[in-house]
């Protein structure tokens, strides 16, 4: 362990900024639906349906779903469950825990290479990336490939293709600003230990 230069200390300070900013994007992003209504990995929307078809909108999260559905009388209220819906992610649930866990000790790691300079500190931030990567690759695997079992699944229903849509949502839009964050944020703490 040695001392920190004074650019060093800026670049672990714009570290530090960068993987917390990183945190707290996959913190919020790992709790969204149904907590978070309109934050979610997968959404539906339904359009001109019939008047037996109520649901208007359908977010998919992690740990459940949420439903906007259309009373007859044009109030348009909301449901959210945590149900396990079809067992679809209750085997990497677990694993989506991990990225914020480890961003977060990433986040630490940079607070303390402001004062202290140690190649720890660089290699809890990689862990942080390696995490995040993993994290966003599994997360887009598997709500693309749930978008394509929906979609295949309303087909038959609808055989207009503008009754509905299908498509990722808000939740993976920030999961990829948090691995970008994370990335820039762990190039700038190996800088910072560098010089």
């Amino acid at each position: 362990m040695g001392t920190v230069s004074g650019t060093g200390r800026t670049l672990a300070l714009l570290a530090f900024g960068l993987i917390g900013a990183s945190f707290v994007l996959q913190l919020v992003d790992s709790i969204s639906v149904p907590y978070i209504k309109k934050l979610g990995f997968l959404e539906a929307t339904f359009n001109d349906l019939p008047p037996r078809w109520n649901v208007k909108d359908i977010q998919f999260g992690i740990w459940g779903w949420s439903a906007e559905v259309a009373d007859p009388d044009g109030t348009v209220g909301s449901s959210a469950s945590l149900d396990n819906y079809d067992g679809f992610l209750s085997q990497y649930r677990k694993s989506f825990g991990a990225g914020p866990g480890f961003t977060g000790v990433a986040t630490g790691a940079a607070l303390l290479a402001i004062c202290v300079n140690s190649f720890l500190w660089v290699l809890a931030a990689l862990w942080a990336l390696a995490v995040s990567i993993a994290s966003t690759v599994i997360e887009l695997i598997l709500f693309i490939v749930a978008r394509d079992r929906f979609d295949n699944a309303f087909r038959p229903a609808f055989a207009d293709k503008h009754y509905y849509n299908v498509k990722l949502g808000k939740g993976m839009w920030i999961q990829v600003a948090a691995l970008a964050a994370v990335v820039v944020g762990t190039w700038l703490m190996i800088w910072a230990y560098a010089v």
